[in-house]
């Protein structure tokens, strides 16, 4: 478009001759104006534009940089959340070290300098950085407790280890116990330190009375119970406890046993009628009575309660001895109980009379106990050394192990108080079966020991007699002097006496006859050899002397395997009864440990005849209702898991320690040479006891390779085709 010029002269209104209006907009210009606002507008758009392009570039590259950043900081943290215990201490200042230099790294490395970029960056690391410390601290404190714990637990075990070996005093450990109790539970408060001490308490004193237990100082396991039962949780206690009244108990019975063997020797009848009349003057001593009672243990309390779903006292004893057999109509409450008890004449007062199933009984003087016969309010059964078993209202149920003397002022005692005696079998019919057992087996082990020592006194005695005529000097005098050194009873006197008669009488021969070596032989590897067997053929004239001594040295060796046929064969019967119970694979390690643990503390213990299955049976019920009461006990004792291992000729505590610390390594070296002996001599022994019969080998094997004990792999290939079972072999 074309400007015209301006000129003074010129009217502004008058252009090319044209006159315009003063009101005409046009005449001012106004339609280029609105051009240049369009224009403006134009520009804005595009400047808009560029800026929303420019920080769009600038969001993308941020949220580049923060997947960097998080990337490099999840490598950092599955570093710091593997760690464990005391490894985590310093976590939380190692990851705001690490964070520090990634943030700058990455940032760096993105290219951004923009303000509002490096601020929303730093924006998104401060909340990666809240919620990562977050989750450390988390996982921090957990495994800083974890190794608190372990630290403490380790401490107390150490000292409980003391106290078993006389190192440190109970009193003094528990002492020790609570210092580290109170620094591992510090942030946790003081009840919890106590629920801490409490549990130390228990554990220490539960594996002393063990311990005291097993060394049958039933004295001193009562002693460490009465110092310590107010610091201990009596109800955890329970089976331990139930262990030493049990142990205490079987002691006592051995005892009364071993008195009546003395007097009665192989008179079984005898010996059991002597003492069913003690046992029933000396008290009520029902089993089944206490078994009855010990069925209904945690039945809540209710006054005037069925027995079934609710139970008090009263009702609590008479249901116990209706389940022993007992009659008990009309003779609901203790009162009437006492009040029986005296007219039938065995109530007392004296303790020292006090049985295991006779009852407690105790009074309220006040008018609270209204028309009650002698005030008697409350009563419970007694289970032996000052404890009761009785229908508790302070714990509102049923509980055994209370302090009798705690519960209130005692009226009396008395026998069990029911009418008609026991229904359905004659009085103690159970309890005579028992004793008879017993006392069988004391006679069946005496008689094992008493042949041994006859044979080995007659074979000692023989010897010297053979001596007497090899040296030339065999006459009557000299001869009568070892059949009098030697004669360990009369049965010994006579078969040295004739056997110094055949010495004096046959002349010696110098070699045998074959025939007769070929059946003696053919009787020794059928295990069937008697030194009757080998004294016919000799006062046969068949035998040379040498061939005498040898064959029946032979014999003497097979008459002691058979003293222990009968064990051997039980054995068999009670491993059916742990292999029942431990058939799910995932048992079979525990089956192992029980499995070889019973058979040691039998032969420990010199538990003969079917009493050892009976042994056996009680464990196997203890055990599956407290998992672990037998097995955890001897496998964290370092006394008692030496002798099992030793047991089968091993000295695996010892070997098995410096294998698993690497001090020992198959090899032609030291260490090596004595593994590999150690190795040799337990596999002899399992091989020694597979072919005996004995039950446990099989379980012995596999618990040596369970539990690391030294078995290299020359003495693992030469006896595993004994077992039918695929034994697997460690790594």
């Amino acid at each position: 478009m074309k400007m015209q010029s301006y000129s003074r002269a010129v009217d502004p209104n008058v252009a090319q001759g044209q006159v315009r209006a003063p009101g005409n907009a046009a005449a001012y210009g106004a339609g280029m104006g609105r051009a240049m606002g369009a224009v403006a507008q134009g520009l804005a758009l595009v400047g808009a534009e560029q800026q929303r392009q420019m920080e769009n570039d600038l969001a993308l590259k941020v949220m580049e940089a923060s997947n960097e950043y998080e990337r490099q900081i999840n490598v950092v943290n599955t570093d710091l959340l593997s760690r464990q215990l005391d490894k985590t201490i310093d976590i939380d200042k190692e990851f705001a070290e690490k964070e520090a230099k990634i943030r700058q790294k990455v940032w760096g490395e993105s290219g951004l300098r923009y303000e509002k970029a490096q601020r929303a960056f730093n924006n998104m690391a401060d909340r990666s950085v809240t919620g990562n410390l977050k989750v450390l601290s988390r996982y921090q404190a957990g495994e800083m407790d974890k190794h608190g714990l372990l630290v403490r637990n380790e401490s107390n075990g150490a000292l409980r280890d003391k106290v078993l070996l006389g190192k440190e005093t109970a009193q003094n450990a528990l002492g020790q116990m609570k210092i580290s109790n109170a620094i591992y539970g510090r942030n946790k408060g003081q009840d919890y330190i106590k629920a801490l001490d409490k549990d130390s308490a228990t554990e220490l004193v539960g594996v002393l009375m063990l311990d005291l237990t097993d060394k049958k100082d039933y004295a001193g396991a009562q002693a460490v119970y009465d110092e310590f039962k107010e610091q201990v949780d009596v109800a955890r206690l329970s089976k331990v406890t139930s262990r030493l009244n049990d142990c205490r108990e079987a002691e006592q019975g051995m005892q009364d046993i071993n008195s009546l063997y003395a007097i009665y020797g192989d008179d079984v009848d005898g010996a059991v009628k002597a003492w069913s009349a003690k046992a029933t003057k000396s008290g009520s001593g029902d089993k089944d009575f206490m078994r009855a009672a010990e069925s209904q243990l945690g039945i809540p309390y209710v006054l005037g309660g069925d027995g079934k779903s609710s139970t008090d006292c009263g009702k609590f004893i008479e249901r116990t001895a209706t389940a022993a057999g007992y009659e008990t109509t009309n003779l609901r409450t203790v009162d009437d109980m006492y009040k029986v008890a005296e007219d039938k004449g065995i109530a007392f007062t004296d303790r020292s009379q006090l049985q295991p199933g006779d009852i407690v009984y105790y009074c309220n003087t006040s008018s609270q106990a209204g028309e009650a016969y002698k005030g008697i309010t409350h009563a419970g059964i007694y289970q032996g050394n000052g404890k009761l078993m009785h229908a508790s209202s302070g714990y509102g149920k049923v509980i055994k192990d209370a302090d009798m003397d705690a519960i209130g002022e005692i009226a009396g005692f008395s026998r069990i108080p029911f009418e008609g005696g026991k229904t359905g079998r004659s009085l103690g019919a159970l309890e005579t079966e028992d004793f008879r057992k017993k006392y069988s087996a004391k006679l069946g082990s005496e008689i094992s020991a008493r042949n041994f020592k006859r044979n080995e006194a007659y074979q000692n005695g023989m010897v010297e007699l053979f001596k007497l005529r090899e040296a030339g000097i065999f006459d009557e005098t000299a001869s009568a002097d070892v059949v009098s050194r030697y004669s360990y009873d009369d049965h010994t006197r006579m078969r040295l006496k004739g056997l110094k008669t055949e010495l004096l009488t046959k002349p010696k021969r110098e070699s045998s006859e074959t025939a007769a070596l070929y059946r003696l032989d053919t009787l020794a590897i059928n295990g069937q050899l008697q030194q009757d067997d080998v004294e016919m053929l000799f006062k046969q004239g068949a035998l040379s002397d040498k061939d005498f001594l040898k064959y029946s040295k032979d014999a003497g060796k097979t008459r002691k395997d058979e003293a222990n046929d009968l064990n051997n064969q039980i054995d068999k019967a009670w491993f059916v009864d742990v292999n029942a119970q431990y058939s799910d694979p995932k048992t079979k390690a525990v089956k192992e440990r029980f499995a070889v643990m019973a058979k040691l503390r039998l032969d420990q213990e010199n538990v003969q005849g079917w009493e050892r299955q009976d042994k056996v049976r009680q464990w196997l019920k203890d055990e599956k209702a407290t998992p672990t009461i037998h097995t955890e006990y001897y496998q964290h004792s370092s006394r008692e898991y030496n002798v099992m291992v030793n047991s089968w000729g091993a000295r695996g505590g010892e070997v098995g320690e410096l294998l698993k610390r690497g001090a020992l390594t198959e090899g032609t070296g030291g260490s090596g040479q004595e593994l590999n002996k150690t190795s040799s001599y337990i596999a002899a022994q399992i091989s020694t006891a597979n072919a005996k019969g004995d039950p446990t080998a099989q379980a012995a094997l596999d618990h040596c390779l369970d539990e690391g004990i030294p078995l290299t792999k020359s003495s693992y290939d030469k006896i595993r085709g004994m077992f039918t079972d695929n034994w697997r072999r460690g790594d």
